[in-house]
């Protein structure tokens, strides 16, 4: 098997989250080394759950990717572009920590994707990636990442599908809907 494509970048979503300072969210990106040859794919927009990491998706033990969602997603033909939520991994933390809502984090991550999507789609020779043409996004989401998949989606629709992991409303506010008893 083919080694998958690994690709890390960083995106300004400053503009989405109308908060003071420079936001950037931290985004990778593992796709099969002839992912979308035939000028389309579906790239798997994977959302880790509270107080995780991008890598959630990506995991390594002592050298060992058996674990990796990512890679394991790569030898069926899919890409996954695991991001990073502002104040988690390595994107950045605004100086108000409380700020980020529900809203504020989707908007973000709905910039981070689109953009990551747009430069999948133009291609980057400086990284050795042609241009890939259309690319569909499935939303996968695991615990507080399925939530915030499901709030980007309701409010940006950027998904033909999505797939939660783990996740309840149970204990959700910020117009998600009132728990039951």
């Amino acid at each position: 098997m083919t080694e998958p494509r690994r690709l890390e970048w960083r995106f300004d979503v400053s503009a989405a989250v109308e908060l003071p300072g420079s936001h950037e969210i931290a985004v990778s990106v593992v796709a099969p080394a002839a992912f979308a040859q035939s000028g389309e794919g579906t790239v798997l927009c994977c959302l880790p759950g509270g107080s995780l990491s991008r890598r959630y998706w990506d995991l390594e033990v002592d050298g060992d990717r058996r674990f990796s969602f990512a890679e394991f997603m790569a030898a069926r033909g899919f890409a996954t572009v695991a991001i990073d939520h502002l104040g988690v991994g390595e994107s950045s933390t605004p100086a108000d920590g409380f700020a980020l809502d529900p809203q504020r984090l989707a908007r973000a991550n709905q910039a981070a994707l689109e953009q990551t999507l747009e430069r999948l789609r133009k291609g980057d020779a400086s990284e050795g990636l042609p241009p890939l043409g259309l690319l569909h996004s499935i939303g996968v989401g695991h615990s507080m990442g399925s939530c915030m998949t499901v709030v980007q989606q309701a409010h940006h629709a950027p998904h033909a599908a999505i797939v939660l992991l783990s996740f309840t409303t149970r204990y959700a506010s910020a117009g998600l809907g009132s728990a039951r008893k």
